[in-house]
């Protein structure tokens, strides 16, 4: 049964680096995906998710703009901070230079 206070939004798909980072973080809530950080942001206003887990900076490609550009009117505040390793590994068919 959903339960909004159980819920916890991100902006993805299940299974991406924010699902990951949401279900290692706080391991007995519900994931919620959005399709965008605007929706993410209203999951939480709405009610339908109790709080929201968003990238604020990357360690590669650096701040996340959308983020700081969403958050000073978004009427929701940081409360917490995660930090989320991210590995990618290149694959190929044999013999493959």
């Amino acid at each position: 049964m959903f339960d909004p206070k159980n819920t916890l939004a991100f902006q993805g798909s299940p299974g991406a680096y924010s699902d990951m980072a949401c279900r290692s973080a706080y391991p007995e809530m519900t994931t919620l995906a959005n399709r965008s950080f605007e929706d993410t942001f209203d999951a939480v206003r709405t009610g339908n998710a109790a709080l929201a887990m968003i990238p604020i900076e990357n360690s590669v490609a650096g701040r996340v703009a959308d983020i700081h550009h969403l958050l000073p009117d978004s009427g929701l505040h940081i409360i917490a901070e995660h930090f989320q390793r991210v590995n990618h590994h290149l694959l190929g068919v044999a013999g493959t230079e």
